[in-house]
C-alpha cells in the first residue's frame, strides 16, 4: 500500500511533469501557420506524450484509490469491533469518513482527479486534432486526385 508520503511525491512530480509538458507541446496542439507534414509528425510526439502522462496520473488515481477503501473499511471494522459501546453500520460509515487516512486520501485523491480530467481533456484534443489532420489531408489527396498527368 501506497504511503501518504509517497503519493504526495508522485502527485508533486506529475504536477512538474504535466507543466513543463504543457508549456512544450501545447504550442505544437495549433495548426495554423505549420506545414500539414510537420502537423502529422507532431501528432505522433503529442499522442504518445500525452498518453503517457494519462496513463500514469491514472496509475497514481487508481493506488489512492485503494488507500481510500481499504482505510474506509478498516474504520468501519474497527469501529464495529470496539466492544465497549454498540455501533449501527450506518454509525460505523459516519465515523470511518473521520478516520485520519481516508481523510488525507480523499484530499489528494481531489487533486489528483483534477489533474486527470486536465490531462485527459489535453489528450481528448490532441485525438481531435488527429481527426482534423486525417480530414484535411484526405481533402488534398481528393483535390490531386483530380490533376491529369
Amino acid at each position: 500500500m501506497i504511503t501518504k508520503k509517497e503519493a504526495m511525491e508522485m502527485f508533486d512530480n506529475l504536477v512538474e511533469v504535466f507543466e513543463n509538458t504543457s508549456d512544450k507541446t501545447l504550442p505544437l496542439v495549433e495548426l495554423s501557420n505549420i506545414t500539414l507534414a510537420e502537423a502529422l509528425k507532431n501528432q505522433v510526439v503529442l499522442e504518445l506524450t500525452w498518453n503517457e502522462i494519462v496513463g500514469r496520473v491514472k496509475t497514481l488515481k487508481s493506488q489512492i484509490d485503494v488507500v481510500i477503501e481499504e482505510a474506509y473499511s478498516d474504520a468501519i471494522t474497527r469501529e464495529l469491533k470496539d466492544s465497549y459501546r454498540s455501533t449501527s453500520i450506518s454509525e460505523a460509515r459516519e465515523f470511518a469518513k473521520t478516520d485520519k487516512v481516508y481523510r488525507d486520501f480523499k484530499g489528494l485523491s481531489v487533486e489528483v482527479n483534477d489533474l486527470y480530467d486536465e490531462s485527459k481533456g489535453i489528450l481528448d484534443t490532441i485525438h481531435s486534432r488527429r481527426y482534423v489532420l486525417n480530414n484535411m489531408t484526405n481533402s488534398i489527396v481528393a483535390s490531386v486526385d483530380k490533376n491529369i498527368l
